[in-house]
């Protein structure tokens, strides 16, 4: 289990006061090989295709129960997620990597799909799933869990490639479950469900921008000509 997330202080540290205390997915993406995640990135492809390192966690706050009992661990997700605005229509687009991290679960999460408006990240079925089985209870709250990542590549071979916006986000969810305190029969959670989406905005560099409008300028000015 890996939990050094900028977010794990967030959702560890966050009280349930008015509202319910929130559990759901984490999507994070990381455009320097996985040195430092965010979830709303830049990324340039004027000079060529770039490269995105991307992982999917399962959360929860303190205040989130399993059967009455404060959640602490992650057991299941059974669902899929998407890539957005990526893949069909944008020419280099590439899932590079794409594996489950946590222990078990059936081949099917791993398997993909390009659609229309993107591509899915699992099939989406009772039988898409990455899960944690565990007999022996953390001592502490696990409260970020990584289950699934992996790397895409953004092309730059066509127009539409150099300004748009990627979302990587859940598509369907039939399940996700957790461990609640004294027992490793997992279960259904309560409290707020809040998935986190991740952003790539495709963007050219100020420059980039400036030489593509001076270009569309001239072409102009051409035809007039």
């Amino acid at each position: 289990m890996k939990n050094g997330f900028v977010f794990a202080i967030a959702v560890a540290g966050l009280a349930a006061s008015a509202q319910a205390a929130s559990f759901g997915l984490l999507f994070e993406v990381s455009g320097d090989g996985g040195s430092s995640w965010t979830q709303n990135l830049n990324v340039d492809v004027t000079s060529g295709a770039a490269t995105v390192k991307f992982r999917i966690s399962a959360y929860f706050q303190d205040g989130v129960t399993v059967n009455g009992n404060q959640a602490v661990a992650f057991n299941r997700f059974t669902g899929s997620n998407i890539i957005t605005n990526w893949g069909s229509g944008f020419a280099g687009d590439q899932l590079q990597t794409y594996t489950r991290d946590v222990a078990s679960g059936n081949a099917a999460i791993l398997s993909t799909t390009q659609t229309a408006g993107g591509r899915v990240l699992g099939n989406g079925t009772a039988l898409s799933f990455a899960s944690q089985l565990l007999l022996t209870l953390p001592a502490n709250p696990v409260y970020v869990t990584q289950i699934l990542s992996g790397q895409i590549r953004i092309g730059n071979n066509t127009p539409g490639s150099f300004v748009r916006t990627i979302s990587l986000q859940n598509n369907s969810l039939s399940a996700l479950n957790f461990y609640g305190a004294g027992s490793t029969t997992a279960g259904a959670a309560t409290g707020d469900l809040v998935h986190s989406a991740a952003t790539i905005n495709v963007i050219p560099t100020p420059a980039s921008a400036a030489l593509i409008g001076l270009g569309g300028l001239v072409a102009v000015r051409r035809r007039r000509a």
